[in-house]
């Protein structure tokens, strides 16, 4: 079960990475600044994340998970700020959300399989 949980919250993770190349790129291609640089710094967090994930799945997702609060504030940000871009958005809040609460879940479940792995020792 903790498995599935980290491949859907790994999952949510390559999600974001996808969603700012897409919104960067292709959505809403931004004017004011050069696209190598917006598109290099929406997704440096989510691409070292999924690089730690390569080495260390658990403790990829946990960077994952913290980076995803900063994708979280940024979408809310950009959703009241920018009606235009609400869509992206709060796909990137959908997505933050749900890595975070996956992440958090699966560790709930490794905690549960733990505490009966020890009290069946016991």
């Amino acid at each position: 079960m903790s498995a599935r949980l980290r491949t859907l919250s790994l999952a949510c993770l390559a999600g974001l990475l996808l969603l700012h190349v897409a919104w960067h790129l292709w959505w809403f291609v931004p004017t004011a600044l050069p696209v190598v640089l917006v598109v290099g710094l929406a997704t440096a967090p989510a691409a070292l994340a999924l690089l730690a994930c390569a080495f260390n799945l658990r403790d990829g997702l946990l960077i994952g998970g913290i980076f995803a609060l900063g994708y979280f504030c940024h979408g809310v940000m950009e959703a009241w700020a920018v009606p235009a871009e609400r869509i992206p958005a709060l796909l990137a809040v959908l997505l933050a959300s749900g890595q975070i609460v996956l992440l958090a879940a699966a560790a709930m479940v490794e905690k549960r399989e733990r505490r009966k792995a020890a009290a069946a020792l016991a």
